[in-house]
């Protein structure tokens, strides 16, 4: 991950796809344009929004710093790319995939070498269950940046969206070995290990993560299944516990540490663990159907 102090803004990277693999949006900063000095034909304040390096502002501000930016014409090419880049995260942000899909787009158009947006390109392409060509954008963020580490972890939330899970595993290894902290693709790699069957190999990935993020309660979650499909009741129910100590507000860690419950027999909690689930969300199926079973 490269970090450069300038005066013009950088794109914003967006490393964590939303689907089923995501866990945090971990955004890094991405310096893609030269040192300028602000023009006078958009305000300071319009720059700092679209950079919104602070992550302070709102998308719709952002998207507006970045479109005076962009209708100003005082930038091009390489230094244009950027206003693009963080226009289209905005977008993102927002869930307008069409529109943040046009300005990564845009520019590619202006810098073909730029990884970071064929990394944003192949997000949008993967949020719309185009995985081949995510892939491909990956793959070619990867072949301009060999160390781009969160093209190797997105490309790795592909793989896991068609179920190729050692090609998964492969990426996230990749991810790690460039960035042995980055707690997300090693809770990744568990997940993969987990759909696989591999249990111990995905109990060493969420306890690396929960390490390295103590407050990560997918992966006590995880690892609290894995665990319990193992049969180690009592580490599972100590992970699911901990996970629902930390928020209390998720439906799903109750239903697990149901499931957990029905599984040791003990009817009278699992029941409790579901009628909580149900209160957090009225409409789960699954924990109204396990508990009236």
């Amino acid at each position: 991950m490269r970090r450069v102090a300038v005066s013009l803004p950088p794109a914003i990277d967006m490393s964590r796809s939303p689907r089923r693999t995501a866990v945090v949006f971990a955004l890094v900063v991405f310096v893609s344009g030269p040192a300028a000095s602000p023009a006078a034909a958009q305000s300071q304040q319009q720059i700092d929004w679209c950079t919104n390096l602070a992550h302070e502002v709102s998308p719709d501000q952002q998207i507006s710093g970045c479109t005076a930016v962009i209708q100003s014409h005082s930038w091009g090419g390489h230094g244009l790319a950027w206003a693009f880049n963080d226009r289209g995260f905005a977008y993102y942000l927002k869930r307008d995939l069409d529109s943040a899909f046009a300005d990564f787009e845009q520019a590619i158009r202006l810098d073909p070498k730029d990884a970071v947006a064929f990394n944003n390109r192949g997000l949008i392409y993967q949020a719309k269950d185009n995985l081949d060509r995510a892939i491909a954008d990956y793959d070619e963020a990867i072949r301009l940046d060999p160390t781009y580490v969160f093209a190797f972890n997105n490309r790795g939330n592909a793989y896991m969206d068609k179920n190729d899970y050692n090609r998964a595993i492969a990426d996230y290894g990749e991810a790690i070995r460039l960035d042995p902290a980055f707690a997300v693709a090693v809770g990744a790699r568990g997940k993969a290990y987990l759909a696989k069957g591999e249990f111990d190999n995905a109990i060493a990935d969420f306890t690396v993560a929960i390490r390295l993020n103590p407050h990560d309660t997918a992966s006590l979650n995880d690892r609290c299944r894995a665990y319990g499909t193992k049969g180690d009741f009592d580490r599972a129910l100590s992970d699911c516990g901990e996970s629902i100590r930390l928020d209390p507000n998720k439906p799903g860690s109750f239903f697990l540490r149901g499931n957990l419950y029905q599984d040791k027999g003990d009817l009278d909690r699992a029941v409790a663990d579901y009628t909580e689930a149900l209160r957090l969300a009225p409409n789960y199926a699954a924990a109204l159907y396990l508990r009236g079973k």
